[in-house]
Order: structure tokens, then sequence, then C-alpha cells
């Protein structure tokens, strides 16, 4: 992926900011090391598909909770 953006370690990332929208978390239902989706959009931010990383799993619903509670909990102010 040497031309694609790196794919993020962690369920949630961020603060995101931006002129229109403010301050916001990113969420990425990605599998950790892989990126596995029906497009292959060029401007994906999360880069193009990549082959399917060994033990890669999609993260479950209570994962992605967990992730989200402490991005909000260490943030220095709330997202808008």
């Amino acid at each position: 992926m040497a031309d694609a953006t790196p794919l993020w370690d962690t369920s949630v990332y961020g603060p995101v900011r931006s002129r229109r929208l403010g301050t916001s978390l990113g969420i990425n239902l990605l599998p950790p090391g892989s990126k596995l989706c029906s497009f292959n959009c060029p401007y994906c931010h999360c880069g193009f598909n990549t082959p399917k990383a060994g033990g890669a799993r999609w993260p479950s619903p209570d994962e992605i909770a967990h992730s989200l509670s402490r991005a909000l909990a260490r943030a220095p102010a709330p997202p808008d």
C-alpha cells in the first residue's frame, strides 16, 4: 500500500477537524490490517483494497462501542 493512506490501528480515530462540520471522531469498521470493501474508490481515506490479512475479522458492535467510549473519555473537548 505504498500509494495509499495507511489503515488506522484502532476502530475510532481523530479528532478530525472540518470547517463545515467542526470536530468529529472517525469510526473505522474495517478489520485491522485489511481493507475489505465491495468498492475500491480512489478517494477513500483507507486507501485501496488489500489482500485479507491472516486472522482478520470484522470488529463487533461491542468492540466499536468500547473504543468510542474510550476515545470520548480521553478527548480534551467533546466533538461537535
